[in-house]
C-alpha cells in the first residue's frame, strides 16, 4: 500500500516529519566538528524553554522526558525530618537530572574468614557460612519508629555540597538552543551537540558487622534513606564488612584489604557504633588506612561525642587541607591536631609520614556538612575529629594494643551498677531502671526508650556499652518478641529496681503488659500471664521457655512490695518448683472498664473511702488503669485528674468541716466566688482538701491540683491543664487565657474543680479564676483576707478527740491517758500530732519517754525567740527525729538541711541526682557522689515523716515549718554552708538553653527554689548564671512583668556588690532593656539599651559578642522609636563584626544577620534583605535544625520579602505551609504563630482572598486583644490589618471607625512620627476618599507624605506608597494635573526601585493613565492603561480582583502594612 505525500501514516506522523528525521540523522556525523560549538549572540532564551534530547546509539536523537519534579509540599517524613528507608529509588530520591540513585545492596567478606551478618541487622537468623568472596543479598527488615538526631531532613541539606557534577563518558545530546542558534547565524540546519552532566560521586556504604550493631536497624535504615533523598550519589552501595578481620589482614600482610566494591569518585562511608575491641586495637585503623589511600573514607559514629572517650578514645580533633575534590584521604594534609593523639609515642613518630587522617563524624548536621565541604574542597583549611591511621594501626595510640573501655567485670551486682552510674548519662541511668522491670528483647527495649522523654538510641546502647546487658543467646533472633534476647547479670537487675521509683516500674509493668500479652497468648498456652502484673491474676505456666518471662515480673514485683509481695512469693514457688506446664484455675477476673480513658476510683467503705483512683493500695503506684466497675460507654471526655497529692491513710476527724465544704460546693452557683480553708500553718487545710477531692471525686470530670504559692507555679500548671485538654494553647503564659475560657463555656469538661492551695496573695491568685463557668474553686490559705473575698472556714487545731485518735490510729497500744498527754503537750497541732505518732509507731519508744525527751528540747527552745503560735511544739516534736538522725544518719540530717533553703514546693528528684563535686560536709557529699546512698538518705528522712516523698514524681517536699526549725538549729556557719550547697545543686540542674520550649519545665520548677533560697545574694558565678536564665526564660515565655522584676532585683543586688561593669550585670541589664522594650515602654528600654552599649564597649569591648549583642538591641528599639536607617547601621555593624570575629554559622552571627534582615527590609533594602534571610534560614536550618524556634522565625521573614518583593504566590504557599507547622509544635496562640497568621492573612488578600483575609486578621485580633490587651503594638499592627480587609470586604464604616481607633492607640505606643503611624494615617485615609469624606483624606495622605519624607526619605517604599494615594486625592478632587506630575513622578522612581512588573509599579501606571485621560492625552493614557492592564492579567491573574477593577476603569488604592520590627 502506498501513501501520498499528503497523506498522513496511521500513526499520525506526516511523511513530512519523517523525511526531516531522516535528514537529521544523516547528518549527525556531520555535526561532530560542531560539537560544543556556540555562535556568538546577544541574548539567550530562558533554561526553561528548552528541551533537551539524548542521542541514542543509533545517531538519531530521541526525546528524553522531562524529569519528574518533586512535589512542592514536603511529605510528612520530610517534615518530621525523616525520609522513608529502605533500597531503592523513590520520588525523593531523584536526583535533578531526573536520575534516581541506584542503591546495591551486599555482604562483605573476608577469604576464609566468617560471613558478617546482615547490613541491618534484621529479622531472621545469622547467614549461613558462604564460599569466600560470595555476596549474598541483605534481608529486609521491619520498619522501626525511630527517628534521626537533629532530624533527617536538616542531615540531606548538610550533604549537598557533595552533589558533584561531571560530563557522562560516551553520551551525546542534542543541545537544541545552540543548534537553533547555528541555524539562525550560518543558515545551517545541522545539529549541535554536546556532552550531558551526570552526578559525579558514588558512595560505598561499610556497615560494622559488629554484633552489637543489631540495635541501629532502624538508624541505619533511615540513614540510608537520607542518603538517597540527597540526590548526590550515582549509585549507593549497602556493604556489610567484619571491621576486626579486615583490619587484622593488612596488618599481618602489609597489603590492602579485600576489595569493598568501591570504584574512581567512590566515597566510603564506615557506619559503626564503636563498641568492637577492633576500633582500640588498632585493626579498625589498619583497614581504614587501607581504604582512605584510594577513596576519600569517613567513619560515622552512631554514638555521640559525650562517649568517644570509651568508643573511640583515640579521636583527636585536626585541622585538614585538601588538595582537590573527591581526593583520597592519603592526600589530604594535617595542619595541626590537638586532643588525646597529640603525644605520639616513638615507634608512632617513627611512621608518622604514613598517617592517613579519616574523619569522625558525629551523626549531626554540623558534622556531616564540614566533611562534606572538605570533600567537595569547599574552602581551605577543614576542621574535623580523626583517626590517624596506617597499615600498623592506629598512630594514635602509644601503645597497638587493646584500650579496655571498662574495667574488669564487678563481682557483685552492686559494684556493677555503680561502675555503670558512673560512666553512663542520667537518661541512660533512668532507662536502666525501667529496663529492669520487663524481659528483655529488641522490641521491648525500644518500646521502654521512646516511652522515656528525651532518650534516643544511644542511651539505650550506653547500657550494652558499659555492660549492663549482654545477649542471652546469639541464635536467638532479637528482633522477635515472643522471646528474651537480652538480660542483666545476676541481681543487677534487682539493684536497678531499688533505685527506681514505684511509679517507673508500674509504668512499665503496663506497657509491657500492652505490647507482649496479645503476642505470648498467640503462641503460648496462657502466654498473656507471663506479662501479667495484676494482683488478682492467673498464676503464668512456668516451663524452660516461659522462666525468662517470669523472672522479671517476679523481680518487679518484689520490687513494689506492699499488697504485691504476696504474688512475688507465689511466682518465686513457681519459679523453684519443677515445670508445671498446666494453667491455674479458679483466678477471679476483673471486671473491665467500657469507658475510654475513664479513671474512676473504686468504691468506698462507710468508714473511709478506698484509695485514689491513682494509688495501689498499700503503695503510690498509679492504677489508673486497673480494672473498674463496668459502666457504660459515653460520648464525654476521659476524666481528668491532675497533680493530686497522695492521700493520707491516716487522715482522722474534720468530719464537720468535710461536710460544710461539701455542702457549700455542691449547693453553691457559681465558681466566680471561691470556698476557702484558711488557718496557721500546720493546721491540715491542704489535708482537708486533699481528702474531700478523694471522697468526692465522682462528682466531677476534671480534678486540678495548683500549688497557687507563686505566680510562675499557677502558670506552668495551667499551662500543663491545657495541654492535658488538648487546647492546643501554646507553652507561654499566653496558653492561661484560653484554659480559662475552656472551662467558662465548660467545653470539655462540663463539671471541673480546682484546688489553689497555699494561694497567699489573694489579689495575684484571682485573675487566674475562671470568669463563672459550669465548676468549682477551692483554696487553701494562711491568709485570712480570704475571708473577705471568698465563702470562707477557718481550720483550727484538732479536738482533743481527734487527737487522741490519730495517735492510737498510728499506735493502738498507746493508753487514752497517756494519748491525751501527749495531744495536750503537742498542743493539739495537727501536723505536730502526726508527727509524733509517726516516730512512736516507727520507733516503739513509750510515751512517758517521749514527753520526757519533749520536755527537754521545749526547755532549749525556750532560750531563742520561738515563732508565733504553735510553732514552738513542732519544733520541739521534730526536734527528737533530727536528733536520732543526726547520730545515725548524718547524711539524711544534712540533706535535710539543705532542703530548709529550698521553697516549701516540691524539690524535683533529678536536682540532686545529676549533683558532683559540691561544696558539702563531708557525710552529705558521699550521698550526692552515690545515687544507692543517696535512696538511702531519702528514705530515713520518709521514715520518720520529715518531708513528703513523692515515688510517683520522684520529689521530695518539706514543710515550712520543719524548714524554720532546721535552720533555726543551725549555727551561722552551717546555714552559710548549706545555704550555699543548696545553690550549688540548684546551679548543677541549670539546662543552660532557656530559649528552648523544652527546658521550661524545668526552669519553671527550678524558679520558686531559686527565689526561696537566696540565690540572688550568692557571690558565685555558675550560681548567679542560674539567676540569669531564670529571667531569661521568663523573657522567653512572654512573661515580661515578671522578667523585668526578677531582673531589677539581682541588678539591684549585683551592681552593689559586683560594679557596674561586671559581665553578669552587663548581662542582668540586658534582660531589663529587652523586658522593658517587650512592654512597650520604649523610653526607658532606650536611656538603660544605650547606657548599656557604652558600658559593653568600654569594660568588653567593640568586638565582644555581648557588645554586638547589646548593639543588634539596640537596633530594636530604634526601630521601635521609628529609627530606620540608624537602626540598619547597628545592625550592619553587629553583623559585619560577628561574622568577622565568630564566622558565618555562629549562633550569634546567624542571630545578628536575622537582625540585620529586618532592618534592611525596613530601610526598603528588599533584594538585599532576601538574599541575607535565605542564607541565614539555610544556616540555621544545617546549624540549629529546621524546626528550632529561631528558624522558624527566619523562614517567616524571608516569606515577608518575598511578599514584600511582590512575589505573592510563593509567600502565600511558604505562610500557609509554616502557619500549620507552628500551630502543631507551638498552639494557636504563641507569639510565633499569631505573627505568621497575621501576614498570612496581608498575603491573601494580596493574592486576592479577601473573605480568607479577613476570616484570619479577625482571628488573630481576637487573640491579641485577649491575651495582651487594647493597646499593644501587635494588637495595633492587627487592627490595621483588619481594617484594610474590612474595607476591601465592603464594610467602609467599620474600616474608618477601627482605623481611627489604631491611628489614635498607634500614636499613643509609638509617638506621631513614627513610620508606622503614619502607615495607618495613609491606610485610614484611603477609606476615607471612598466614602467620599476626601478633603479629610487628603489632609491625611499630606501629612503622611511630609512625615515619611522626613523620617524615612522621598524614594523610601513607604514614601512612594503614601504618594500614590496623595495622588487619587487630587485626582478625586478634580486636581487631575496635581494628580498626573505626582504619578508621572513616581512612575520613574518605582521602575528604579521594584521593576516594572511590580504590583505597586502596576498600579502607578494605571493610575498616570487615568491622569492622561483627564488631561485630553487619550493615545498616551490608552497606551499605558492597555500595558497596565496586560501586566496585571500577567503579574497577578485575570481572576484577581486589582485585575478586574483595573477592567473596569477604577483607580488603584495602595495600602502599607505596618511590618514587625
Amino acid at each position: 500500500m502506498t501513501h501520498s505525500a499528503d497523506e498522513p501514516p496511521v500513526s499520525g506522523v506526516s511523511w513530512l516529519d519523517v523525511r526531516d528525521a531522516v535528514y537529521l540523522a544523516a547528518c549527525q556525523d556531520a555535526a561532530a566538528p560542531y560539537r560544543g560549538w556556540s555562535p556568538p549572540r546577544t541574548g539567550r532564551r530562558s533554561p526553561g524553554s528548552r528541551r533537551t534530547q539524548r542521542v541514542n546509539g543509533t545517531g538519531t536523537a530521541s526525546p528524553v522526558p522531562e524529569p519528574e519534579r518533586p512535589d512542592p509540599t514536603p511529605t510528612d517524613a520530610e517534615q518530621n525530618g525523616t525520609a522513608p528507608g529502605g533500597s531503592g529509588t523513590g520520588h525523593n530520591g531523584a536526583a535533578p537530572d531526573g536520575r534516581g540513585t541506584e542503591v546495591v545492596e551486599r555482604a562483605f567478606r573476608l577469604p576464609g574468614g566468617d560471613p558478617t551478618g546482615n547490613t541491618d541487622g534484621g529479622d531472621g537468623p545469622p547467614h549461613r557460612p558462604a564460599e569466600p568472596g560470595a555476596h549474598e543479598p541483605l534481608e529486609p527488615e521491619p520498619v522501626h519508629a525511630v527517628s534521626l538526631p537533629r532530624g533527617g531532613l536538616a542531615l540531606a541539606r548538610a550533604l549537598r555540597p557533595l552533589r558533584l557534577r561531571r560530563p557522562e563518558p560516551d553520551a551525546w545530546e542534542l543541545d537544541e538552543e545552540a543548534t537553533a542558534d547555528r541555524i539562525a547565524a550560518d543558515g545551517l540546519w545541522l545539529p549541535v551537540c554536546r556532552q550531558p552532566e551526570e552526578r559525579r560521586l558514588g558512595l560505598v556504604l561499610l556497615i560494622d558487622g559488629s554484633p552489637s550493631m543489631e540495635l541501629w536497624t532502624g538508624t541505619i535504615r533511615q540513614l540510608r534513606g537520607v542518603l538517597e533523598q540527597t540526590a548526590a550519589f550515582r549509585h549507593i552501595t549497602v556493604t556489610s564488612v567484619d571491621v576486626a578481620a579486615a583490619g587484622s589482614v593488612v596488618r599481618r600482610h602489609r597489603r590492602r584489604a579485600p576489595a569493598v566494591g568501591s570504584g574512581p569518585d567512590d566515597v566510603v562511608l564506615v557506619v559503626t557504633d564503636g563498641f568492637a575491641q577492633a576500633w582500640r586495637n588498632g585493626n579498625a585503623a589498619a583497614f581504614l588506612s587501607s581504604a582512605a589511600r584510594t577513596s576519600p573514607t569517613a567513619v560515622l559514629s552512631l554514638m555521640p561525642q559525650e562517649v568517644w572517650e570509651f568508643t573511640l578514645p583515640t579521636a583527636m580533633r585536626a585541622e585538614l587541607d585538601t588538595v582537590a575534590a573527591a581526593a583520597p584521604n592519603r592526600l589530604l594534609r594535617v595542619l595541626g591536631t590537638s586532643g588525646p593523639g597529640m603525644g605520639l609515642g616513638t615507634r608512632a613518630a617513627a611512621h608518622a609520614e604514613q598517617a592517613v587522617p579519616v574523619p569522625v563524624l558525629e551523626m549531626s548536621p554540623g558534622a556531616l556538612g564540614r566533611w562534606a565541604r572538605l570533600v567537595a574542597a569547599s574552602g581551605r583549611r577543614h576542621e574535623a575529629a580523626v583517626l590517624l591511621t596506617s597499615p600498623r594501626g592506629d598512630l594514635g595510640v602509644l601503645r597497638q594494643e587493646a584500650l579496655p573501655w571498662s574495667e574488669i567485670p564487678a563481682t557483685r551486682a552492686r559494684d556493677t551498677v555503680r561502675n555503670f552510674m558512673a560512666k553512663a548519662s542520667p537518661t541512660a541511668v533512668a532507662l536502666a531502671r525501667r529496663l529492669a522491670a520487663a524481659p528483655l528483647n529488641l522490641p521491648v527495649m525500644r518500646l521502654i526508650q521512646r516511652s522515656l522523654p528525651g532518650a534516643e538510641a544511644w542511651n539505650l546502647a550506653e547500657i550494652v556499652l558499659f555492660g549492663l546487658l549482654h545477649r542471652t543467646d546469639q541464635h536467638v533472633d532479637a528482633e522477635d518478641d515472643r522471646q528474651v534476647s537480652y538480660d542483666f547479670d545476676e541481681g543487677v537487675r534487682e539493684e536497678l529496681l531499688g533505685l527506681g521509683s514505684r511509679a517507673e516500674t508500674m509504668s512499665v509493668l503496663r506497657q509491657v503488659a500492652a505490647h507482649l500479652g496479645p503476642r505470648l497468648a498467640t503462641t503460648i498456652a496462657g502466654g498473656e500471664r507471663l506479662v501479667e502484673w495484676r494482683l488478682n491474676a492467673a498464676d503464668p505456666p512456668v516451663t524452660a521457655r516461659t522462666r525468662p518471662f517470669v523472672r522479671p515480673l517476679h523481680s518487679a514485683l518484689s520490687a513494689l512490695a506492699g499488697p504485691y509481695l504476696a504474688r512475688a512469693g507465689r511466682l518465686r514457688r513457681l519459679l523453684s518448683e519443677p515445670e508445671n506446664p498446666s494453667t491455674p484455675v479458679g483466678v477471679t477476673q476483673g471486671d473491665v472498664s467500657t469507658t475510654v480513658g475513664e479513671h474512676s476510683p473504686p468504691p468506698v467503705s462507710s468508714e473511709q473511702e478506698s484509695a485514689s483512683p491513682h494509688e495501689a493500695p498499700g503503695g503510690s503506684v498509679s492504677t489508673a488503669s486497673q480494672p473498674v466497675p463496668t459502666v457504660a460507654r459515653t460520648d464525654a471526655p476521659p476524666r481528668l485528674w491532675g497533680n493530686v497529692p497522695q492521700r493520707n491513710r491516716n487522715f482522722t476527724g474534720r468530719e464537720e468541716l468535710l461536710e460544710q465544704l461539701n455542702r457549700r460546693l455542691t449547693e453553691g452557683t457559681t465558681a466566680v466566688l471561691p470556698e476557702a480553708l484558711h488557718g496557721m500553718g500546720g493546721v491540715g487545710k491542704s489535708q482537708i482538701a486533699i481528702e474531700h477531692v478523694y471522697r468526692r471525686s465522682r462528682d466531677y470530670r476534671l480534678i486540678w491540683w495548683i500549688p497557687a504559692e507563686q505566680t510562675n507555679l499557677i502558670v506552668q500548671s495551667l499551662i500543663e491543664l491545657g495541654e492535658q485538654m488538648n487546647l492546643r494553647a501554646g507553652a507561654d503564659r499566653s496558653a492561661v487565657p484560653a484554659v480559662l475560657e475552656a472551662l467558662r463555656v465548660g467545653e470539655p469538661y462540663s463539671n471541673w474543680l480546682l484546688v489553689f492551695d497555699n494561694a497567699e496573695n489573694p489579689h495575684e491568685v484571682r485573675q487566674f479564676f475562671p470568669n463563672d463557668g459550669p465548676g468549682r474553686v477551692l483554696v487553701t490559705s494562711r491568709n485570712a483576707q480570704w475571708s473577705s473575698l471568698a465563702n470562707s472556714l477557718e481550720v483550727d487545731v484538732f479536738a482533743r478527740e481527734e487527737s487522741v485518735a490519730l495517735i492510737k490510729r498510728r499506735s493502738p497500744e498507746i493508753p487514752d491517758d497517756a494519748a491525751d498527754r501527749l495531744a495536750d503537750s503537742l498542743g493539739d497541732l495537727p501536723l505536730a500530732v502526726e508527727q509524733a505518732a509517726v516516730w512512736l509507731a516507727e520507733t516503739g519508744m513509750p510515751v512517758h519517754q517521749y514527753l520526757d525527751l519533749f520536755e527537754t528540747k521545749y526547755a532549749e527552745l525556750l532560750q531563742v525567740d520561738p515563732p508565733a503560735d504553735y510553732d514552738l511544739p513542732v519544733a520541739a516534736a521534730w526536734n527528737v527525729s533530727l536528733d536520732r538522725l543526726r547520730e545515725d544518719h548524718p547524711a539524711a540530717l544534712q540533706l535535710l538541711q539543705v532542703c530548709a533553703f529550698f521553697a516549701p514546693e516540691p524539690i524535683d528528684w533529678d536536682f540532686f541526682s545529676a549533683v558532683r563535686g559540691v561544696a558539702a560536709p563531708e557525710a552529705l557529699r558521699s550521698a550526692l557522689d552515690d545515687p544507692i546512698k543517696l535512696a538511702r538518705a531519702v528514705r530515713e528522712i520518709g521514715r520518720y515523716a520529715l518531708a513528703r516523698i513523692d515515688h510517683r514524681k520522684s520529689t521530695i517536699q518539706v514543710h515550712r515549718l520543719v524548714q524554720r526549725v532546721l535552720i533555726e538549729q543551725m549555727n551561722g556557719h552551717e546555714r552559710a554552708e548549706m545555704r550555699h550547697c543548696a545553690h550549688e545543686i540548684l546551679a548543677h540542674s541549670d539546662p543552660r538553653n532557656p530559649q528552648r520550649s523544652t527546658m521550661w519545665p524545668r526552669y519553671s520548677a527550678l524558679l520558686p527554689h531559686v527565689r526561696a533560697s537566696g540565690m540572688v545574694e550568692c557571690q558565685e558565678g555558675w550560681v548567679r548564671e542560674l539567676v540569669l536564665n531564670e529571667a531569661r526564660f521568663l523573657l522567653a515565655r512572654s512573661d515580661y512583668e515578671s522578667a523585668l522584676e526578677a531582673a531589677e532585683e539581682a541588678a539591684g543586688r549585683w551592681r552593689s556588690l559586683l560594679g557596674d561593669d561586671h559581665e553578669h550585670v552587663l548581662s542582668i541589664d540586658q534582660v531589663r532593656a529587652e523586658a522593658l522594650r517587650w512592654l512597650g515602654r520604649y523610653a526607658e528600654a532606650y536611656e538603660v539599651q544605650s547606657e548599656l552599649v557604652e558600658r559593653c564597649r568600654r569594660v568588653l569591648g567593640e568586638s565582644h559578642e555581648a557588645t554586638q549583642r547589646a548593639l543588634s538591641v539596640l537596633a530594636i528599639v530604634l526601630r521601635a522609636r521609628g529609627d530606620f536607617y540608624r537602626a540598619r547601621e547597628l545592625d550592619q555593624q553587629a553583623y559585619e563584626t560577628t561574622l568577622r570575629e565568630q564566622g558565618p554559622d555562629d549562633p550569634g552571627t546567624l542571630q545578628a544577620a536575622h537582625n540585620y534582615g529586618v532592618s534592611l527590609r525596613l530601610a526598603g533594602d528588599l533584594q538585599q534583605a532576601l538574599r541575607l534571610d535565605e542564607d541565614t534560614y539555610q544556616r540555621r536550618v544545617e546549624v540549629i535544625g529546621d524546626d528550632h524556634l529561631l528558624t522558624l522565625f527566619t523562614l517567616h521573614q524571608l516569606y515577608i520579602d518575598l511578599q514584600e518583593l511582590g512575589r505573592f504566590q510563593a509567600a502565600l504557599e511558604g505562610q500557609e505551609v509554616l502557619r500549620e507547622r507552628a500551630v502543631q509544635m507551638l498552639g494557636d496562640e504563641h507569639s510565633l504563630t499569631v505573627w505568621v497568621t497575621r501576614e498570612l492573612s496581608v498575603t491573601r488578600r494580596k493574592v486576592g482572598d479577601h473573605l480568607g483575609a479577613l476570616e484570619l486578621s479577625s482571628k488573630v485580633l481576637e487573640v491579641l486583644r485577649r491575651t495582651q490587651g487594647e493597646k499593644s503594638l501587635d494588637t495595633a499592627r492587627a487592627a490595621l490589618n483588619h481594617a484594610t480587609d474590612l474595607r476591601q470586604t465592603g464594610d467602609l464604616a467599620g474600616a474608618a471607625a477601627l482605623g481611627r481607633q489604631t491611628m489614635m492607640h498607634t500614636r499613643e505606643l509609638l509617638g506621631a512620627e513614627h513610620p508606622h503611624t503614619y502607615a495607618t494615617a495613609t491606610n485610614l485615609a484611603v477609606t476615607l476618599r471612598l466614602l467620599g469624606q476626601i478633603e479629610e483624606s487628603r489632609a491625611l495622605d499630606e501629612e503622611a507624605v511630609s512625615g515619611l519624607s522626613r523620617v524615612l526619605s522621598e524614594r523610601h517604599p513607604r514614601t512612594i506608597l503614601a504618594r500614590t494615594n496623595l495622588a487619587s486625592d487630587h485626582f478625586a478632587l478634580g486636581e487631575v494635573r496635581q494628580a498626573h506630575d505626582i504619578d508621572e513622578e513616581l512612575l520613574r522612581q518605582s521602575v528604579e526601585a521594584r521593576g516594572e512588573e511590580h504590583p505597586s509599579t502596576l498600579a502607578i501606571r494605571l493610575n498616570l493613565s487615568y491622569d492622561l485621560k483627564g488631561l485630553g492625552r487619550t493615545v498616551e493614557a490608552k497606551e499605558q492603561y492597555e500595558r497596565a492592564l496586560a501586566s496585571f492579567r500577567r503579574v497577578l491573574g485575570a481572576d484577581h480582583q486589582a485585575t478586574r477593577d483595573a477592567a473596569n476603569g477604577i483607580r488603584a488604592n495602595c495600602d502599607i502594612d505596618a511590618l514587625s520590627i
